[in-house]
C-alpha cells in the first residue's frame, strides 16, 4: 500500500512539523489503481470527537464526515464525548467493536500527555487499545494578551514578565495552551503564575477581563477577538507564520529558534480492526485531505490542513510523548 508523510498543504507551510525531521519519510502522492476504499463499512458508522462541540476537534470531524457521506455514500455521525481531557471519548472508541464502524479522532495529547497526567486513573490502555490511521489536521496556538498589558511585542512581554508578576490561563492542567506556554516559559527563562480553567472558553474570558493577562490559545477561538481588539497576538507558535495572522511573528523569529509546537489530530480505530478496513480508512482520508477544497474549507475555520499516513503518525506520537512527558514531569502534573 502507498504511503504518505506528514505534510502541510497550505501555501506557505512546508517545513517540518514539531521540530521533527521527517525528510526520510517522504513518500509519493498515493496511486488509484486499486484503490482499497471500497472495504469502508457501509450503513452508518460514528466518529467521536472526545471533546465539546464547536471545538477545533468537532470542527474538523464535520467537514470529514461531510466529505465520507459525499464521496463514498457512507454517513459518518460525529458523537461527542467530552470529559477527562478526551479520555471519556478515547476510552468509548477503545471499547468498541473492532469492525471499522467507529473512529475516534482527538488531540494528540489523549496519547502523548494523558498517560503521565492521568498515570493511575487512565481509563483505557493508551499504547495498545486504539491504532492510528492518519493525522487529520492540526490546532496553531497564538500567544495573546489582555490590551491593558503594555508590551506590544514578545520581547517587550518577556522583559514585562520578568519586572513584574504576572499570571497566565488555559483550558486544564495540561492541556494544549498549558503545555505550550510552560515551553515557552522554560525557553524565555521567565515565570508567570498559572491558573487553570475548564475548557478553552473560560480561558479566553479570563484573558479579556484581566483576570490573567496572557494564555497561548487556538487561532481559531481567538481570531474575532484579535480583530476587535480586544486581545492583542505577540506571537504565533509554529514555525511559519498563520495566514490568518501575517503579522504575528512566530516565536522562533522572535528569538527563540528552536521553539515549534503545533498539536496534531489523531484519527484512530480499534486494535483488532482488520487490517484491509483500517487501511480503507487511511485510503479515504488521505484522499479527503488531498483535495485543495477540503484544505481551503480547514484553513476557514482557523484550523491546519495537515495530513499523515498512520507510518507516520505511529513515529510522531512516539517523538511528541518524548517531548511533552519530561514537561509534564517537571511540572509535577497528575490528575487523580
Amino acid at each position: 500500500m502507498n504511503k504518505f508523510t506528514l505534510f502541510s498543504f497550505t501555501r506557505a507551510w512546508r517545513h517540518t512539523l514539531l521540530g521533527v525531521s521527517l525528510l526520510g519519510l517522504l513518500g509519493l502522492a498515493p496511486a488509484h489503481a486499486e484503490s482499497p476504499i471500497d472495504a469502508l463499512p457501509e450503513g452508518t458508522l460514528t466518529l467521536i470527537a472526545p471533546f465539546s462541540p464547536g471545538g477545533p476537534v468537532d470542527a474538523i470531524g464535520r467537514v470529514l464526515a461531510d466529505e465520507i457521506s459525499k464521496r463514498y455514500d457512507r454517513t459518518l455521525v460525529v458523537l461527542n464525548r467530552p470529559g477527562a481531557s478526551g479520555n471519556i471519548g478515547a476510552a468509548a472508541a477503545a471499547e468498541a467493536e473492532p469492525d471499522g464502524r467507529t473512529l475516534l479522532l482527538t488531540t494528540d495529547t489523549v496519547f502523548t500527555v494523558n498517560p503521565v497526567l492521568y498515570r493511575d486513573t487512565m481509563p483505557f490502555d493508551a499504547a495498545n487499545a486504539l491504532r492510528p490511521v492518519g493525522i487529520t489536521g492540526g490546532i496553531s496556538l497564538v500567544l495573546v494578551v489582555n490590551p491593558e498589558v503594555p508590551a506590544q511585542t514578545l520581547e517587550e512581554f518577556v522583559a514585562l514578565a520578568k519586572a513584574e508578576r504576572m499570571h497566565y490561563g488555559s483550558g486544564g492542567s495540561g492541556a494544549p495552551g498549558h503545555l505550550t506556554f510552560e515551553a515557552f516559559l522554560d525557553a524565555a527563562d521567565i515565570d508567570l503564575d498559572y491558573i487553570s480553567y475548564k475548557g478553552n472558553a473560560p480561558a479566553v474570558l479570563a484573558i479579556l477581563s484581566n483576570e490573567v493577562q496572557a494564555g497561548f490559545v487556538g487561532i481559531s477561538n481567538t481570531l474575532p477577538h484579535i480583530e476587535a481588539g480586544k486581545l492583542r497576538a505577540l506571537a504565533v507558535s509554529t514555525a511559519d507564520r498563520s495566514p490568518f495572522l501575517p503579522d504575528a511573528p512566530t516565536i522562533a523569529e522572535s528569538g527563540y529558534p528552536d521553539y515549534n509546537v503545533r498539536f496534531n489530530l489523531y484519527t484512530m480505530v480499534p486494535t483488532g480492526t482488520p487490517d484491509t478496513v483500517a487501511a480503507a480508512w487511511e485510503a479515504a482520508l488521505g484522499e479527503i485531505m488531498s483535495d485543495p477544497q477540503v484544505q481551503e474549507r480547514i484553513l476557514t475555520i482557523g484550523l491546519d490542513p495537515v495530513y499523515a499516513d498512520a507510518t507516520t503518525t505511529v513515529v510522531l506520537m512516539a517523538q511528541d510523548s518524548a517531548k511533552w512527558r519530561p514537561i509534564v514531569e517537571a511540572l509535577n502534573l497528575s490528575v487523580q
